[in-house]
């Protein structure tokens, strides 16, 4: 019989934490990161050129007030956790899970190169300061619930296609998901923030 302690705590990280598949969602995104930055490098896509946020780039709106920039990154968030939920409830998540994290990898790389542009070393630093944080905290959630989903997904299939009578907890999988879409919220109130000392600097 389950009880409140394997919602949250030990279990609920034994849930979310597989090494294999944690590096493999951290190889698509640093993979994603690369490509992004060879494509805008390639195709000359920098420079004077303006690009509006990145849907799953987390690159907020600056100077448009804290709560632009908290909206921009709770929502990017956000997608990206409904994406993989959607793709760990199929049994074909081991191939659509890695892909969304390789995106993301492509678009930070791409909303990062477009936010620095021909800036100076001293704006470099500043940029690096305020945004690099949100980045990763962003791309280690993210990260931590697709490899729940894929872990969803591999018992889905397995359940679905083998002969023994597997079954799945999908109602677990799903309060899961609502965790994390909570713990975003706190990740983008800090990304407003540092958006905002961005502007300040």
């Amino acid at each position: 019989m389950k009880t409140d302690d394997y919602l949250l705590g030990q279990h609920f990280l034994q849930r979310c934490f597989s090494r294999p598949f944690l590096l493999l969602m951290f190889g698509c995104l640093t993979a994603g990161i690369a490509v992004g930055a060879i494509a805008v490098k390639l195709l000359h896509l920098s420079g004077d050129q303006t690009l509006p946020p990145l849907f799953l780039s987390a690159v907020p709106t600056v100077n448009l007030g804290f709560f632009q920039c908290f909206s921009d990154v709770l929502l990017n968030i956000m997608i990206l956790l409904i994406a993989t939920f959607l793709m760990g409830a199929t049994a074909f998540g081991a191939l659509g899970i890695p892909l969304l994290m390789f995106y993301r990898g492509v678009t930070v790389a791409v909303g990062a190169l477009f936010l620095v542009g021909d800036k100076d070393i001293s704006a470099l630093g500043y940029s690096a300061l305020c945004f690099t944080p949100i980045w990763a905290a962003a791309s280690f959630l993210t990260a931590l619930f697709a490899v729940r989903a894929l872990i969803f997904s591999k018992g889905l299939a397995r359940a679905g296609f083998s002969q023994s009578q597997e079954t799945v907890d999908f109602r677990l999988f799903l309060k899961d998901f609502i965790y994390f879409l909570c713990f975003s919220v706190p990740v983008s109130v800090a990304g407003g923030l540092l958006a905002m000392l961005y502007v300040v600097l």
